[in-house]
């Protein structure tokens, strides 16, 4: 028999909390489980009343069913969140019974239980968008590069139809050529948000200034916008979309920290970055780079948030999926850049972009044109309409053109004709043989050959072949005329060098 000295010291050894209250609501006894679940000890508990103890449990749920069970005299069974006086929240499953003393209330504590619960639902929940978001992505950049090769399609029937063109017919093939150039622009950013853009030589402050009218209707009125361009700053390799979406994303984030009013600048400057500060920034490469800064005067942020504001789905607002800085941060990575936060809570912040300086446009190509003058073009689109018409802008301008609709098509035409062709200008993905598989068959047998990829999607698709083959070119559809032949001229021009 155990003596009810010992029967005390058994009930403190216990993981469930036992606590023992009177029809006064004093607690006549408390184990020491149950002391900790309340975050006090017996010796501050017992003797006490509840309502001193814990200021304003009476007007809790839980101290009805305490009040019922007193009264009733009905055993009671739940789930407790209790907020504690420092405003933590405890989660407890409990088992009120009525005893001759009062009533007994059994305790077990399932905070981390809860807690864990909660933390896996938010990553379920998490994952889940993540993969409608990758969902939407695809069958986004799927219907832009289809919807590419139509507007090619269009874009080179309006080019072609406006080099003919006389009178007032002529203003209206301009403003299809306009609208054309405008739906192309959609689905450049259909395909930066689905992660599938293509990366060409572009001016960083010329796409920053054409962008000014999209910004300004994102801001109230209260919000200026100012820019501020530096000179001779190095062009970044990266998709237009691209640059508009960091832009868009960077903007959007400083005008909530701006409470709707106050002054963002978008600034451009070109700086080299030595080993020393390599060093201090993660990410960072040594060499020129091109800084793009969106800064605002807004809240600011302190250290902890700083820390973690490029996590996806992260935000300190509500109705924010945190995925906008989470973009910019993995778009400028993917280029080969990084992003640095300056921001102090009260003192606003500045977001500046790294990215590494692209080459401007080579001087000695100006006579490219003169250079490949008389060339024979091989070139593969499975798309009868699109080799048609290009076929029309080579043969215009002095070139041989052996045109085929398919990769096996273009090697028959090579085994016939290869000694002849100078240049090979083919689509990347195509039924049966794709044109990385085509260039890797070629270049077999003539290890220079120059190549021009060109596609509705973008050069992620050759990493998905297995890299980019070396010395080509790429060339995002849909095109002007003039951006193909300049591209055509410069290749081989370096071929005859």
């Amino acid at each position: 028999m155990i003596h009810p000295s010992e029967l005390v010291s058994v009930l403190d050894a216990i993981l469930e909390g036992i606590q023992v209250v009177s029809p006064e609501w004093r607690y006549l006894h408390v184990n020491d489980a149950a002391a900790h679940h309340g975050r006090s000890t017996k010796q501050a508990l017992i003797g006490r009343s509840m309502l001193e103890c814990y200021p304003g449990i009476e007007n809790t749920p839980l101290f009805e069913v305490m009040r019922r069970c007193m009264h009733e005299r009905r055993s009671h069974v739940l789930e407790n969140a209790f907020t504690f006086p420092d405003g933590s929240v405890g989660h407890f499953e409990l088992r009120i019974a009525p005893v001759p003393q009062g009533i007994c209330v059994l305790s077990i504590d399932v905070t981390d239980r809860k807690q864990a619960e909660a933390a896996r639902a938010e990553a379920e929940e998490r994952l889940a968008r993540a993969q409608r978001l990758e969902a939407i992505g695809v069958l986004a950049a799927g219907i832009a590069h289809d919807f590419n090769n139509q507007l090619m399609i269009i874009m080179g029937a309006g080019h072609a139809a406006l080099a003919q063109a006389e009178g007032p017919i002529r203003e209206e093939i301009e403003t299809i050529l306009a609208a054309a150039g405008s739906a192309a622009q959609m689905t450049r950013h259909l395909l930066a948000n689905g992660g599938r853009a293509a990366a060409s030589y572009i001016d960083p402050c010329r796409v920053a200034a054409g962008f000014e009218q999209v910004l300004l209707r994102s801001l109230p009125t209260q919000i200026e916008l100012a820019f501020d361009m530096g000179r001779d700053v190095g062009a970044v390799n990266m998709d237009r979309g691209e640059l508009e979406q960091i832009l868009m994303n960077l903007v959007l984030n400083a005008r909530d920290a701006s409470s709707g009013v106050g002054r963002i600048t978008i600034s451009v400057r070109s700086t080299c970055l030595g080993p020393e500060f390599t060093a201090s920034h993660p990410g960072a490469r040594v060499g020129p780079h091109t800084v793009i800064a969106v800064t605002d005067k807004g809240a600011g942020m302190d250290a902890a948030t700083r820390a973690r504001i490029f996590e996806p789905f992260f935000s300190t607002k509500e109705s924010s999926s945190g995925l906008g800085l989470a973009s910019v941060h993995s778009t400028v990575r993917r280029r080969g850049g990084f992003v640095s936060v300056r921001s102090e809570p009260g003192a606003g912040a500045s977001f500046e972009v790294y990215l590494p300086s692209a080459p401007a446009p080579r001087a000695d190509v100006v006579d490219a044109r003169a250079a490949s003058t008389g060339s024979t073009i091989l070139f593969v689109d499975d798309m009868p309409e699109v080799g048609r018409l290009v076929a029309k802008f080579f043969e215009a301008d002095s070139h041989r053109v052996l045109l085929a609709t398919s990769g096996e098509q273009a090697l028959a035409l090579w085994h016939e004709h290869g000694a002849a062709v100078d240049l090979l200008v083919t689509d990347i993905s195509m039924p049966g043989l794709s044109g990385p598989d085509l260039v890797a068959r070629m270049r077999a047998q003539r290890p220079g050959l120059p190549v021009l990829f060109m596609s509705g999607f973008s050069d992620s698709e050759l990493a998905c072949a297995g890299g980019m083959p070396k010395d080509v070119a790429f060339l995002e559809k849909p095109f002007a005329p003039t951006q193909l032949l300049e591209l055509v001229h410069e290749l081989l021009a370096r071929r005859a060098r």
